[in-house]
């Protein structure tokens, strides 16, 4: 009996774990609806979080200091900074007009732009890749007359659809070594999501464009190797950058960094216009959101709230194949991260799937879907919180919107699984 009280009294703790995330994540959103600062708002959470969790001020101090300092802080900040200027210096350049005025002249219908620029920014595993898109989604988005709202759901969620697809992201790649399933297994049941999530969304973004806005008409004249040749060039630093990432494995900090002193060099605007750029770009908004965000994710690392939350689903004697879907979702809402949430979830999910022959590829894709799609709707991605920004859209509104598109992708994580069953 005794054992018993106990279990539901660690039962109710580690629900209580739930419930007291969740409800700092709604105040957070609700105060940056009312235009509070969001990187002040995710300082305050995460303060909140450690007397929530039983830290002493002094700890709260502590722990903050060490997350401002960390490698993956700084790493994040850094790269946010740098492609801010980034941004800067190819906009002084004339780049990302060349780019988007070369990709109208090769691509007749501008709804296939809006939503390519920002699936291919998404090689970059950095919400600084978000960052970088917005711009030429803007710009292509001028003829079509979107709302932000709409140009801000096309730049955020665009972004993520060749998440389920390449297999470059380091969420995908660890979710592959530790559920033993070979990345092309795991590619081939999770690609058909990525291609359903860039259906279900087109709606939400296009409703209402008339084809006249969205088709450019056939100009005379138009020198298809001009444009490609504008393309190439007007595309080259980001090209670059994805190449260093993608191919060379280098930090998205490291690739950004050498790319923006490249092209300081070559397309120097001046030292008193650098310096200006600099300033800006390193003591940006987006650079405080990025900063408070990897505060707070540190501190519910540092509670052990990530832990505890897990630890709850596995002690309510879930099925496994519930486990394989609530895990990574909550995981991946609560830290904004894929990485973080497959690094929990998936050495639970494995074990579990281990007393009856192991993790089947259905089951693992299913597992990878729903940590995706658990990071698609939380304001605690930074992908979401810098497109927001840019565009002036309201995260409240964003996080509605993306709910049906991601339990449509969920619905094939599901279906994908009931193969499995049968």
């Amino acid at each position: 009996m005794l054992v018993g009280s106990r279990n539901g009294a660690r039962l109710w703790w580690l629900l209580g774990a739930l419930v007291r995330v969740a409800a700092v994540l709604v105040i957070v959103v609700v105060l940056h609806r009312k235009h509070f600062h969001l990187g002040v708002l995710m300082v305050a959470a995460a303060a909140i979080i450690g007397l929530l969790f039983g830290m002493r001020p002094q700890q709260i101090a502590v722990n903050a200091l060490a997350s401002v300092f960390s490698a993956s802080t700084l790493s994040v900040v850094g790269a946010m900074a740098f492609v801010g200027l980034l941004e800067a210096l190819m906009n002084r350049a004339g780049m990302l007009d060349l780019a988007l005025r070369s990709l109208s002249a090769l691509v007749r219908d501008r709804r296939v732009i809006v939503g390519v620029v920002p699936a291919f920014m998404g090689l970059l595993p950095s919400a600084g890749g978000a960052l970088m898109s917005c711009p030429m989604v803007d710009g292509a988005c001028a003829s079509l007359e979107l709302s932000p709202h709409r140009r801000a759901l096309a730049n955020y969620w665009y972004r993520h659809v060749t998440e389920f697809i390449v297999p470059v992201y380091p969420a995908f790649v660890l979710a592959s070594q530790i559920s033993g399933v070979s990345v092309r297994s795991l590619a081939a049941w999770s690609a058909p999501a990525g291609l359903i999530a860039a259906a279900v969304m087109a709606p939400a973004v296009f409703k209402g464009v008339p084809r006249s806005a969205a088709v450019l008409p056939t100009q005379e004249g138009t020198d298809r190797r001009s444009a490609l040749c504008g393309l190439i060039l007007g595309t080259a630093p980001i090209a670059v950058v994805v190449a260093l990432v993608v191919a060379c494995q280098w930090s998205v900090l490291a690739a950004v960094a050498c790319v923006v002193l490249g092209l300081a060099v070559v397309r120097f605007p001046g030292w008193e216009l650098l310096v200006q750029m600099i300033r800006s770009s390193f003591l940006s908004k987006t650079c405080g959101m990025a900063l408070g965000i990897m505060l707070f994710k540190d501190m519910l690392s540092a509670v052990g709230a990530v832990d505890e939350i897990a630890g709850y689903i596995t002690a309510i004697g879930a099925p496994a194949a519930v486990t394989a879907v609530v895990l990574p979702l909550l995981l991946g809402a609560v830290t904004g991260m894929n990485s973080a949430a497959v690094g929990v979830a998936f050495p639970i999910i494995s074990g579990l799937f281990s007393l009856s022959g192991g993790l089947a590829p259905q089951m693992a894709a299913l597992a990878y879907i729903a940590s995706v799609v658990g990071i698609l709707i939380t304001p605690m991605h930074l992908c979401m919180v810098v497109t927001a920004d840019y565009f002036r859209a309201d995260i409240g509104e964003m996080l509605r919107a993306v709910l049906a598109p991601a339990a449509a992708v969920l619905c094939w994580g599901i279906l994908v699984s009931m193969l499995w069953r049968h």
